[in-house]
């Protein structure tokens, strides 16, 4: 599967939003650390500590992408969201810009990687 991302380097983030976010984080990275393409390239992301609070919260996770690029990590992220029962989704930023993988962008994850390099690309050039 071809996204014209393979050259793509650099990180990904992902978050879970949602009350039930923390546990989904620890599910997703579990199920992408088990796609061997991806072992050793995940990592927590430690969100700076607010005011009184002693440590910063771990709600996110970082990808390093290979060269794989894009498809890489939305590949395995879009199967784990659509395997989820309810209405899972998962915010992926990548150079600066957003998008949330729901159970409708799921179904395909090359059009998700496409969205996102494309809306990397339009930053890039304002």
């Amino acid at each position: 599967m071809t996204t014209g991302a393979g050259s793509e380097t650099g990180k990904v983030t992902l978050e879970v939003p949602g009350a039930d976010g923390a546990a989904q984080l620890t599910a997703l990275r579990a199920w992408l650390v088990s796609d061997s393409a991806l072992r050793g390239r995940v990592d927590w992301v430690r969100r700076p500590p607010e005011p009184g609070q002693m440590g910063g919260v771990l709600d996110t996770l970082g990808v390093v992408l290979g060269g794989g690029g894009l498809a890489s990590v939305l590949t395995p992220l879009c199967t784990w969201v659509a395997s989820r029962r309810g209405s899972a989704r998962v915010v992926v930023q990548h150079e600066g810009r957003r998008i949330e993988i729901d159970i409708k962008r799921a179904a395909d994850p090359v059009a998700a990687a496409r969205e996102l390099l494309a809306a990397a690309r339009e930053q890039g050039s304002e």
